[in-house]
Order: C-alpha cells, then sequence, then structure tokens
C-alpha cells in the first residue's frame, strides 16, 4: 500500500483525515477538494504495492478520521493498524466491506469479465461509467493521464481478486459510522450496497442521486465527512 499527503502543515495540525482510494486511483479523484486549515489528509492506494506508512506517527493527532471510497472500503475494514489510530469519525462512499459478491457488492460475474478483458481502452471505459457517463467525465480530473501505468492497475486489480476470496469472511475491524449509496451508482450496484449497510449495522444510510465517484459534488474534505 502506497501513501501520499494530500496536505500537510509544517505545524498546528490537530486534525488527520485517512482517505483510502478505490482501485487504480491517484491524487486526480480528490484534486478539487479544499483542505480546512487546521487538518492534514494523507491518501492511500496502490494496495497491492509495498509501504511503510507509520499509523503510530498518528498519534499526535487529536482528531483522527478515516474516509474510504469504493474497493478502499473494504482495505480499511480489514486493516488491523486502524484500531489502535481508534478514528473519531469513519465515513464510507460507494462501497461496502464486501466488494466482490452477488449480494453486498459488485457480482461475482462481473468482477471477473473486467478483470478478463481489462485492456487500456476498457479501463477509460469503465472511468466513463465511473463519472456517470461521457459528459461527466471529460469535465473531470480523471479524463486526463495519471500517474500508474496500465501494468500497475491491472496488477492491483488481480491483487484485488485474489486477496477479497482468500480472505473470505475475515471479521471487520472498523466500525463504520456512516454510508453514502450513489442511487446512479453503475459499478457497485446501489441495492447491494443498501443490502451491505445493513448487514453491518450502519442504518440509516445516506442516499443521493449520485453516480460511483461521488467527488464532483464536494468542494472540501469537510464535505466528504459532513454529507
Amino acid at each position: 500500500m502506497k501513501h501520499q499527503w494530500i496536505c500537510k502543515h509544517t505545524e498546528g495540525a490537530r486534525r488527520v483525515l485517512l482517505f483510502f482510494n478505490g482501485w487504480g486511483q491517484d491524487s486526480r479523484a480528490v484534486a478539487r477538494l479544499s483542505c480546512p486549515r487546521d487538518t492534514d489528509v494523507v491518501m492511500f492506494y496502490a494496495y497491492h504495492s509495498e509501504g511503510d506508512f507509520d499509523f503510530s506517527s498518528l498519534a499526535g493527532y487529536p482528531q483522527r478520521e478515516v474516509a474510504a471510497w469504493s474497493m478502499g472500503v473494504w482495505y480499511a475494514s480489514r486493516l488491523k493498524a486502524l484500531q489502535d489510530v481508534q478514528p473519531t469519525r469513519t465515513v464510507a462512499l460507494c462501497g461496502t466491506p464486501w466488494p466482490i459478491d452477488d449480494r453486498y457488492g459488485i457480482p461475482c460475474a462481473v468482477f471477473d469479465a473486467t478483470l478478463a478483458g481489462l485492456s487500456p481502452r476498457s479501463v477509460e471505459k469503465f472511468v466513463v461509467r465511473m463519472e456517470g457517463g461521457v459528459a461527466a467525465y471529460r469535465q473531470s480530473p480523471l479524463s486526463q493521464p495519471g500517474s500508474r501505468s496500465f501494468e500497475d492497475v491491472r496488477s492491483e486489480l488481480e491483487w484485488w481478486h485474489r486477496e477479497c476470496f482468500s480472505q473470505g469472511e475475515a471479521p471487520l475491524v472498523l466500525d463504520w459510522q456512516k454510508a453514502l449509496v450513489g442511487l446512479s451508482d453503475a459499478i457497485f450496484p446501489p441495492e447491494n450496497q443498501l443490502r451491505a449497510w445493513q448487514r453491518a449495522g450502519v442504518q440509516p444510510c445516506s442516499q443521493a442521486q449520485l453516480p460511483h465517484d461521488p467527488f464532483p459534488s464536494f468542494g472540501s474534505w469537510d464535505q466528504v465527512f459532513d454529507f
């Protein structure tokens, strides 16, 4: 797992936001979000990669909060290091703790077909669906070249397939306080998201007519947590 500080103050920050990004992503997805004055933000991504983030370094922040999007919800749900972080707020956006599942996530056959047919062109089509159509895609930072190669993105998707099935019904280590379900989500079926959060005991969910990528509807990191 790699990490990148999206906002980092030299001193005075009393709050840290931990953001778990989705599959194949980099900082473009959240590039338009403004950072609060007293807040640091660290993004986690490329979960198949080696990483050296020291979660104990967060102990000095009085407020520690977690947001996760898409496949990042699964990762954060099972990251044991977050038990020691003891976040004060946790929000999940357009994802579930069971991301490859016929009832609670992306249907297995759909995920398998995506992996089997993956190509640079299919990745672009995936992002178009994620954004809610061609017009929205053209306005999105995700339409611009990213920092990750196709081979890297494919390796991560293969990793997700292995990890999600190998861990099976591993218990969740993070209690989610809020969940946002995009009712126009073309990646995670909304009805599966609603079932998943009922299973996880997060009720009621917030629902909105949003595509899989909710971030164009937010202007700041505060709004991500306060939907």
